[in-house]
């Protein structure tokens, strides 16, 4: 796992490299700058040209490196420094001095980027004028720049954020928007969350080399979970092995009218290798689910026996009515095992201002508006994660707060933002089948974080191996569960 720290902190981890390591701060930004160049100089051939747009602080020396990288690889490099800060600092002053060593002098004013990016050449614009520090609005001509920047049709690359973005909170204000941002060392909390994130365009770690002993002198609060995290997760099947061994699931919901949500939630626990899984819903749509479901059982919503099962799955499709209410009132009164909550369940507990019945056992699965009607309006989802941290605490719950890098919260308060997933993922359904495979994995015996965890990452990495051959407007939330063995099995592969 990648930590997700505060500027201030990233500072402090930077320093202690160069303290202990040791290396010196000129050495430090040379290496950074390499690794964005030979990211850069990968994705982009020869065709491309690039102006490198540098302010005069340290972000503006990554940007000086990388063009002097550029240049000596044979690319059309030009320059553009815009002055941010009243002198430059001494890294920056001394990448300046580098790249014009070099024998570089194709420098450019910012007067003369409009016309030079309409023309009909493929450029491409380095963004290193401001880096993730930045604790007030641009103005003058770092604000100018941007705005010419914004204008153009260029490709846009932004070294470590961009520029005029604040890292640690929202950004009210004008600021760069870039098509790719390769964030140093570690993802920045902005680049994580909605709408900041999208103005990173896809965001790439770019790894500089800075010391994981850090971690042990300042433990992080905020994770980014990438594949070879969740791999260890993962609990191999002996082959003598039995479907006792791997617990028995109830799927609770489905009112008239709305049987697919629980067909998809009880058909992705199977694929997540549930041993049994019996559905529970109204006894009109029995033919309907054991025809969609004939693995699963079925039982009548009104004679159901909560404590027969390892784990419940409550809520997709359930509907608002008073006996829908009532039936997740009395799961979360009776049942003490693992019990994920989704949809319309959460609307239950949200009306009838039941938030303080949730307990340990209990896994929530929130998008935006079902997180507000549980805990309040909020401006943004930087204030609505710090209250699920918080409510996580106090409630001794798992918070699934459902997004671009869905975050998984427990009871301890730590962040874990999951590094998988796409667009393809905002459709009706797949809600239910991501709640269908944590309570699955719960059944199993796994722990509610590592549950959620795994099945968050599984959930996104399916539709990220299906993005690879179908247009993310045709994935489906069908498509999710028939892919997730698959899924699952690359995962343990790579």
């Amino acid at each position: 796992m990648l930590p997700v720290y505060p500027i201030p902190v990233m500072r402090l981890w930077d320093a202690y490299t160069i303290e202990n390591e040791p290396i010196g701060s000129c050495e430090l930004m040379e290496r950074a700058a390499l690794a964005c160049s030979r990211r850069i100089a990968e994705r982009f051939d020869r065709a491309h040209e690039f102006l490198v747009c540098c302010g005069n602080g340290n972000n503006g020396g990554d940007g000086l490196v990388v063009a002097r990288h550029l240049f000596q690889e044979g690319y059309r490099v030009l320059v553009c420094k815009v002055t941010c800060r009243a002198s430059p600092t001494s890294e920056n002053a001394n990448a300046l001095d580098r790249l014009s060593s070099a024998g570089f002098s194709d420098f450019v004013s910012i007067a003369e980027i409009p016309e030079l990016l309409t023309g009909g050449r493929s450029w491409v614009v380095i963004d290193a004028i401001l880096g993730s520090g930045l604790q007030r609005p641009p103005d003058g001509e770092v604000l100018t720049a941007i705005q010419v920047v914004n204008a153009s049709r260029a490709t846009v690359v932004a070294i470590d954020m961009p520029s005029g973005m604040f890292a640690d909170a929202l950004t009210p204000h004008e600021h760069a928007h870039a098509d790719l941002t390769l964030s140093l060392h570690a993802p920045k909390l902005s680049q994580l969350i909605d709408p900041a994130g999208t103005s990173c365009g896809q965001t790439e770690v770019i790894p500089i080399g800075l010391m994981e002993e850090f971690y042990k002198v300042q433990v992080p609060d905020d994770w980014y979970v990438g594949l070879h995290d969740i791999r260890g997760i993962h609990r191999p099947r002996s082959a003598f092995s039995s479907k006792h061994q791997f617990g028995h699931l109830l799927c609770i919901g489905g009112a008239r009218g709305m049987t697919g949500a629980i067909i998809l939630a009880s058909r992705a626990a199977i694929r997540m290798g549930a041993g049994r899984c019996t559905i529970a819903s109204e006894q009109d749509n029995r033919y309907i689910v054991q025809t969609a479901v004939p693995e699963a059982m079925f039982v009548d919503l009104e004679t159901v026996e909560f404590n027969k099962y390892q784990s419940i799955a409550l809520g997709p499709g359930l509907g608002h009515s008073t006996a829908a209410a009532a039936r997740v009132r009395r799961c979360l009164e009776s049942f003490r095992g693992p019990l994920v909550l989704d949809a319309d369940a959460l609307n239950c507990v949200a009306s009838q201002k039941m938030t303080k019945l949730l307990g340990r056992n209990c896994i929530i699965t929130p998008h935006r508006a079902e997180f507000d009607r549980l805990f309040g309006n909020h401006t943004s989802d930087f204030e609505r994660l710090e209250t699920a941290k918080r409510c996580a605490v106090e409630l001794g719950c798992t918070i699934v707060f459902k997004s671009h890098y869905t975050v998984v919260i427990p009871a301890s308060g730590m962040r874990y933002f999951n590094a998988s997933g796409n667009a393809g993922l905002a459709k009706g359904g797949t809600g239910d089948v991501l709640c269908g495979m944590i309570a699955s994995l719960c059944a199993q015996a796994y722990e509610p974080l590592e549950a959620c965890q795994l099945a968050v990452f599984l959930h996104g990495y399916s539709a990220d191996l299906l993005a690879e051959r179908m247009a993310l407007e045709g994935i489906g939330p069908l498509d999710l569960i028939d892919h997730l063995p698959l899924a699952f099995k690359k995962m343990l592969s790579e």
